[in-house]
């Protein structure tokens, strides 16, 4: 078997050791975002954001845009990473549909390392 980060354990077959990298990384990855969607849950309720989908790494909310605001300390946790290091978060929005999706910058306070 073989761990991930958070010590997950996934079981693989003999012939397949191949996979264990992939199982490693993904598998981690996964946990990472639940962890972080736990996080989020009761902010968003309380913003009236809505959580549409997840795939992967990307996480589709609908957020209202008089309440953009309040956006920017849930993109604080969801940079909080393992181990104390922070995982980059790049945010696109729209506000017609998604096909027209662009790069978005929040204007945030610089934290010191380790600081929550």
């Amino acid at each position: 078997y073989v761990s991930n980060i958070y010590g997950r354990q996934y079981h693989l077959p003999e012939d397949v050791d191949y996979l264990a990298a992939n199982y490693l990384t993904q598998g981690s990855a996964a946990d990472y975002i639940k962890w972080r969607l736990l996080a989020i849950e009761e902010l968003c309720r309380q913003a009236n954001m809505h959580i549409l989908c997840t795939t992967h790494d990307d996480i589709l909310f609908e957020v209202p845009l008089d309440n953009l605001g309040a956006f920017s300390p849930i993109l604080d946790i969801l940079q909080e990473g393992p181990f104390d290091c922070q995982m980059p978060v790049e945010v696109k929005m729209s506000t017609k549909s998604l096909a027209e999706m662009e790069e978005y910058a929040f204007a945030r306070e610089e934290k010191e390392p380790g600081a929550r």
